[in-house]
Order: structure tokens, then C-alpha cells, then sequence
């Protein structure tokens, strides 16, 4: 009489891990089909800071805690890779707010790539973002307390007494 009721336990333990395997194996990814749309300005010039708006969804719902980031190409020493120049995770929209400050006179293709959570792969969205305007300086130099005529004159003073 045991020995019929651990049968019986154990056939309904392994039907109730078939079916879990089961589930799991037949459930769709996740990131297998997100979908990932952007808003970003046509032209930006140097200096300013830009947002990039990307919005994930799945299937028509908004995916909501999912990792992005905006890449470009770069090349440095020969070697030529993306780039990451913000990241950000998505809100109970599925929206996420990319920020940058535009250093380059050119950006090339753009991307918003997909980070996670999952590891299926998901479509990375290209776009460009054109610089316009003149170039600007965007480092300035400072020196400390600036006094008219003393600073450069002191300086001469002090050398020719030497």
C-alpha cells in the first residue's frame, strides 16, 4: 500500500516537472520581440546637451526596467568599435531618457542598443543626428584671480630684475 502511494506521488511530482519544463521551454524570450522606437533632434550643434527618447515595448506593451544605451562608431589607434555615450533603464512607460553632450563635429550612425534583462538578441535602432553650427570651444582656460596689466606686466618685471 506504501509502495502504490510513493508511486503515485512520484508520477504526479515528475508530470508537475514535465509540465514546468514544458511551459519554460515553450514560453516566448524575452527580448525576442521587443521592439525599440526613438525621438531624437534632427540637427544639434557642439556643446549642447542632447536627449535621446527611446521607448521599448512588447508586443504593444511597454517594457518597463530594461537596460539601453546610445552608441556611435568611433575609431582610435586603427581600431574601430561602438562606442557607449549614455545608458539608461526604462520606466513604467517603457521609456528611457538618454543624455549626452555633443563633443563632435560629426556623430555618423547612432544606435540605441538594448542591454537587458534577457539574452535574446534584440534589434538595435539606427538613426543619425546631423552637427550643425560653428564649432565652439568647449574648454576654457582658467588662471586663477585676473588682474588688468598687473598679471603680464608683473611677470616681465619680475624676470628683468632677475
Amino acid at each position: 500500500m506504501k509502495s502504490s502511494r510513493y508511486r503515485l506521488v512520484l508520477r504526479a511530482t515528475l508530470l508537475t516537472l514535465a509540465t514546468a519544463l514544458l511551459a519554460l521551454v515553450a514560453a516566448p524570450a524575452l527580448g525576442a520581440t521587443i521592439e525599440i522606437a526613438v525621438g531624437a533632434p534632427d540637427v544639434v550643434s557642439i556643446g549642447e546637451e542632447v536627449q535621446v527618447k527611446a521607448v521599448l515595448s512588447d508586443g504593444g506593451v511597454p517594457v518597463e526596467g530594461a537596460d539601453v544605451a546610445l552608441t556611435y562608431q568611433a575609431s582610435l589607434s586603427g581600431e574601430t568599435g561602438r562606442v557607449e555615450i549614455a545608458s539608461a533603464t526604462t520606466d513604467g512607460s517603457g521609456t528611457a531618457i538618454l543624455v549626452y553632450e555633443q563633443r563632435a563635429d560629426e556623430n555618423g550612425e547612432m544606435q540605441v542598443v538594448y542591454l537587458g534583462p534577457g539574452t535574446e538578441p534584440v534589434e538595435a535602432f539606427s538613426f543619425t543626428i546631423a552637427v550643425g553650427g560653428e564649432p565652439a570651444q568647449l574648454y576654457q582656460l582658467g588662471t586663477g584671480v585676473s588682474i588688468p596689466f598687473i598679471n603680464g606686466t608683473l611677470v616681465i618685471l619680475i624676470i628683468a630684475g632677475v
